[in-house]
């Protein structure tokens, strides 16, 4: 039996635990990318858009998933509030927010994997769900398109 020095059994436990870690981080890395290809796993962006009518009360909402809480947020009339997120392997992901305003609230789900933002439409780049508060109710578009156009559909009353 051949009697080695304590440093070089520690220099091997170190380039192993390395060489570890660096296989951990490769498949980790391939299998994101490899999921996102071959599992049409996307990252997607959800905007809460105040459309409500100029001096009145701010819109204040909480939004959620079972992972993540967003918490409370305040809009202005005309603000915007957005979070990017990749839906899951499962393509189960849901948010849900409630939201205030005067006298009223409001909850339900914002991202819903395969009700909005793919079945509503995917227009080229980062799918994204687009909801307006309005007097009236909520609409939703996969555009941006503030004042209200033919992108918008009314989806949900106060």
């Amino acid at each position: 039996m051949i009697d080695r020095p304590s440093s070089f059994h520690s220099m091997g436990v170190y380039a192993m635990k390395s060489f570890g870690l660096f296989i951990f981080l490769f498949i980790h890395i391939s299998y994101t990318k490899c999921e996102e290809k071959l599992f049409n796993v996307h990252k997607y962006e959800v905007h809460i858009v105040n459309g409500l009518p100029d001096n009145t009360n701010l819109l204040e909402f909480r939004c959620q998933s079972k992972d993540d809480d967003l918490g409370y947020h305040t809009l202005l009339v005309g603000e915007e509030f957005y979070w990017k997120f990749r839906d899951n392997f499962f393509g189960r992901t849901l948010f849900f927010c409630h939201f205030y305003w005067q006298d009223k609230d409001k909850a339900f789900d914002v991202y819903n994997s395969h009700i909005y933002c793919q079945t509503l439409g995917n227009h080229g780049g980062t799918p994204k769900c687009y909801w307006l508060a309005k007097a009236d109710g909520f609409y939703f578009s996969n555009y941006n398109a503030v004042p209200i156009s033919t992108d918008w559909k009314k989806v949900e009353s106060w």
